[in-house]
Parts: C-alpha cells; sequence; structure tokens
C-alpha cells in the first residue's frame, strides 16, 4: 500500500500546553486531536507526564513530532516536587497503594540533602514498573496492572542539579530538580529517600521548564481549542527552531529542491562557520518558513529530517 502523503498548511510547530493534575498526557493529546482546526497535518506529544502530575506539556504538529530525538537527547526537564517520607507507594506517587510504613526513622534535613546531593552527575535508573516505558512493545504498566512486574536493566541518566529543599514538619520536602529526558522524578525520590534509611514516594509533581522554555506562558485548559470555535494555530504555537540555538540556512529554491529530494549538500554549497561533526542547522524557506534539519556528517550535509510541503486551505 503507498504511503499517505501527509497535507498540512502550517509549518511544524510545538503547543506548550499545561497539563492539570489527573488527566493522561494521552488525553490532552486526544482533546487536541478532535478540537483543532483541519490541517494541523499529524500530531503528537513530546514527553509524557504522569497522571497525578502537572506542566508543561509539548503538544507537536505539523510533523514538528519527528524532532523528537533532539527533544530527548539535548534538553533538560526541570521540576518541583514534594517527597513524603517513610510511606512507599506502589507506583512511587500518590496515586499508588501504600504497602510499607516506616514510623521509626527521623529525617534530618542536612543529613538528607548531603545524601541527595551525591547522586548529581551520572545516575543509573531503572523505569518504574508502573510507567509507559516499553517491554516487548508493551508498556510496563500494563503488565503491572496484570500482576506482572517487570525490571528493566538501569539506563543512564544525568540529575543536573537539586537546590530548593524547604522541609514540611520533618514528613515532607519540596525540591527541584533538573535533569536529563527520560529521569522519572518519583523514582529518583524513591533513591533518595532509601540513601537516608527510609523510603518514600511523591505527593506533587509540576514540570517548570524544558530547556529554557518554562510553563509561564502555557495554555491552560480554559485556553485549548474548542470545536467550533475560532483558534490561531500559529498564535498559539512556537516554531521548533525556538528550542534550539541551530544555525540558519535559508536556502533558494534551487537549494531548497535538492535537500527535498535528500540529496547531500557540499560545504561550498553554503556558508557555514562552524563544521563541527554531528552539527545540526535549520533550513528555512525564503518566505522564512522552517523546511527542515541538516547535520554535519563525514564532511558533508545531509539531511535529517524534512518536513512536507504546506498545501494551503485545505
Amino acid at each position: 500500500m503507498a504511503k499517505k502523503n501527509i497535507e498540512c498548511n502550517i509549518p511544524p510547530r510545538i503547543f506548550l500546553v499545561y497539563k492539570p493534575r489527573g488527566l493522561h498526557s494521552g488525553d490532552v493529546l486526544k482533546h487536541f486531536k478532535y478540537n483543532l482546526p483541519r490541517g494541523y497535518g499529524k500530531i503528537g506529544h513530546l514527553g509524557t507526564l504522569d497522571p497525578f502530575a502537572e506542566g508543561l506539556l509539548l503538544i507537536a504538529v505539523a510533523q514538528a513530532a519527528r524532532l523528537s530525538f533532539l527533544f530527548e537527547d539535548l534538553l533538560t526537564k526541570t521540576y518541583l516536587a514534594r517527597g513524603v517520607f517513610n510511606l512507599e507507594s506502589t507506583t512511587g506517587d500518590s496515586d499508588g497503594i501504600i504497602t510499607k510504613s516506616i514510623s521509626s526513622v527521623s529525617i534530618k534535613p542536612d543529613e538528607f540533602i548531603k545524601q541527595s546531593l551525591s547522586l548529581v552527575g551520572t545516575y543509573y535508573q531503572s523505569p518504574p514498573h508502573f510507567s509507559a516505558a516499553k517491554h516487548e512493545g508493551k508498556a510496563l504498566y500494563k503488565y503491572a496492572r496484570e500482576g506482572v512486574l517487570i525490571d528493566k536493566p538501569p539506563v543512564k541518566r544525568v540529575i543536573y542539579g537539586l537546590s530548593e529543599f524547604d522541609f514540611i514538619e520533618n514528613d515532607r520536602c519540596f525540591f527541584k530538580a533538573e535533569v536529563s529526558s527520560g529521569t522519572y522524578i518519583r523514582t529518583l525520590f524513591e533513591d533518595m529517600a532509601k540513601l537516608t534509611k527510609t523510603v518514600g514516594h511523591l505527593d506533587y509533581l509540576q514540570r517548570l521548564k524544558i530547556g529554557e522554555i518554562t510553563c509561564e506562558n502555557s495554555l491552560r485548559n480554559d485556553k485549548w481549542p474548542k470545536r467550533g470555535e475560532e483558534f490561531d494555530l500559529i498564535e498559539n504555537s512556537i516554531c521548533p527552531s525556538v528550542f534550539f540555538n541551530f544555525d540558519r540556512l535559508v536556502a533558494d529554491d534551487a537549494l531548497l529542491g535538492r535537500i527535498e529530494n535528500g540529496q547531500r549538500i557540499a560545504f561550498s554549497d553554503v556558508e557555514l562557520a562552524d563544521k563541527t561533526e554531528g552539527n545540526y542547522l535549520w533550513v528555512f524557506s525564503k518566505e522564512q518558513k522552517i523546511r527542515g534539519l541538516l547535520q554535519v556528517n563525514e564532511g558533508i550535509l545531509r539531511p535529517r529530517v524534512i518536513f512536507p510541503k504546506i498545501i494551503e486551505n485545505i
């Protein structure tokens, strides 16, 4: 069967959405998919948030989700969390069932901070049993709901910073964490608690930032699109290039045609100051519409992502 062309009347865009507590990331995606004006092409989200969590969620349209590898590899995520000491939950958060209570441990704030900061840097973490991580194509939480707990091997993550510790009556603690993509903060807090000989779970989690983009101007649910009501796709979204400070190449029609056909581009064909292996370069049309992403590879520029042409009035 021939692959269906992706038609859209806008360039790739990303919505900064504030996900409220209690909704799955997929629920937010379904809302946008159903209610956005037609012509947005394919839609997806760039990184999930647990149902109990709130904060910044990125919804990508017009094939912007094809850039997910950039968001995973290059951007940190910053969270505000509140952990509860001495109570262990099946899910690592307040949506789970309490399975263990330790009354004999009194948390010493200075010691807890000291031990927690020892995790800053390279950090190996196994995804929790109740998570969207996959095993043989099936999400771990689906196995867990069936009573099957799958232990995945630890994965390398990075903790860039733990700060702003604020203890509440010695049984809870707020803290801020800046981490690499894919890091589970509920598992991180469980590990922080273990270092002080106790257990713990999160009862609050808010994603504050992805890279340098904050949740301050994100769309709250009263501003989400509603079918039949006017909603400006461009005004309420941003270009993916805002997240990444790569150099830009404004291509004329001839060069753009070569790039769109998947041809490799010699350095002599463009003005490129930094030719470092692996570097990326945004491609824009003369009309300043983002058209793709090139990457320096073995002394030439290779197309990494090419976006579909915009079809007006579809």
